[in-house]
């Protein structure tokens, strides 16, 4: 019995370590609930990046492609890469970048809806989430980002 329970507690404890190390790894984005704000979290992007120790995260490159939605792409995944490090600011010049390229996306609307609720800019949240409401009346997600 008392082996059964040692293997059950290093069992969970394994488990432990394995999500917490996955956690801080910088290679996975931030665990995002896909609606409100955007809950910023330790990463290890972020500690690297604030304590210069380690490999900073690289900053993604901007995209020189022709195609709109990849562009738009690529901006997104540069204000995720903000957002990780906590950089707020850069994070929303990017999204103003990537509607600057595709006003009517959707996912970059919302993104900036929330990242304006998380920076406390209600203004800018209610003009986006009007926006995303007309575009996508029935999403889910939407939906609790404007409940918030």
């Amino acid at each position: 019995m008392k082996r059964l329970s040692a293997l059950i507690g290093g069992a969970i404890l394994a488990a432990l370590v394995a999500a917490d190390a996955r956690a801080m790894d910088a290679t996975i984005r931030q665990s995002d609930m896909g609606a409100g704000p955007i809950v910023a979290r330790m990463t290890a992007c972020l500690v690297a990046n604030r304590s210069h120790r380690g490999t900073p995260c690289p900053e993604p490159e901007v995209s020189q492609a022709s195609d709109n939605t990849e562009r738009v792409a690529n901006r997104l995944a540069r204000v995720w890469y903000f957002i990780d490090t906590q950089d707020f600011d850069k994070a929303r010049m990017e999204i103003d970048l990537a509607l600057g390229i595709d006003p009517a996306d959707l996912t970059a609307r919302h993104l900036s809806a929330r990242l304006a609720l998380t920076v406390g800019d209600l203004p800018r949240a209610e003009a986006d989430l009007a926006i995303v409401r007309k575009q996508a009346p029935d999403d889910p997600d939407i939906h609790s980002t404007y409940a918030v």
